[in-house]
């Protein structure tokens, strides 16, 4: 059953407390199987990289899912096959935050789901990557609501609410 909150790909915009992020909570609260939220702070797991993008689910396979991985530019620390660091990067450094934030979105793709809410999910992303990150998402046909500040994303987005 596909159940489509969103159609496409939106924004959601507004000052800071405005309480954007708990009215989108409750709709993913109302609709855990259609609807998957990323929040503003996930909770990165101290275990393996395997663990903080699968959340112990099993493998999957879907065509954007690797499209995704490869937008992101994750080969550079993350090996596809076993979603554990390349031998060449010090596993025990410490990933920055723009690396955390490629795999939160990996862990938000790696299960389809009818609906996404992204909530300030891009901080610390280069904007070349976002920029193609939009266009596959817009190219899958994919419902997405992003919350944002971000004047980029919203200026590529042309379907754009303020919430206030």
């Amino acid at each position: 059953m596909n159940s489509n909150i969103f159609k496409g790909i939106s924004t959601l915009t507004g000052p800071s407390g405005s309480g954007k992020s708990t009215y989108c909570r409750n709709i993913a609260n109302k609709n855990p199987k259609n609807v998957f939220m990323l929040p503003q702070d996930p909770v990165y797991l101290h275990t393996s990289i395997t663990r903080n993008i699968t959340l112990d689910r099993p493998r999957i396979s879907f065509d954007y899912f690797k499209a995704i991985f490869d937008i992101l530019e994750c080969e550079s620390y993350i090996d596809y096959l076993t979603f554990e660091r390349q031998s060449t990067t010090n596993k025990y450094v410490s990933l920055s935050g723009g690396q955390k934030r490629r795999i939160f979105l990996l862990r938000a793709f790696y299960k389809k789901y009818d609906n996404y809410i992204l909530d300030e999910s891009f901080v610390g992303i280069p904007n070349s990557i976002i920029e193609n990150f939009l266009e596959l998402i817009l190219q899958t046909k994919i419902n997405m609501l992003i919350i944002t500040h971000d004047e980029n994303i919203i200026k590529i987005i042309n379907n754009n609410y303020i919430y206030e």
